[in-house]
């Protein structure tokens, strides 16, 4: 889950909880509608349990992203 949800780049964060089983390499990715890569948030190894992200809205040039829609992407182990 992300929040605050709809999000406006350049005036705040957003946060994007989640909640490992297990622990393993982790990777929160965020990605434009077209599926290209806007921003690796995290890739480390996470133990099991809750855990959160943070987007500024930047790209991973810490520009600011483009006003329209982003989805997240979490891949951790073989999930």
């Amino acid at each position: 889950m992300s929040r605050p949800n709809p999000f406006v780049p350049g005036s705040t964060s957003t946060r994007i909880d989640f909640d490992l089983a297990k622990p393993g390499q982790t990777v929160v990715r965020i990605l434009d509608v077209s599926g290209r890569e806007v921003r690796v948030l995290a890739n480390a190894e996470f133990k099991a349990g809750p855990h959160d992200v943070f987007w500024d809205g930047r790209d991973q040039s810490g520009h600011p992203a483009a006003a329209g829609t982003y989805v997240y992407q979490l891949v951790s182990g073989a999930f």
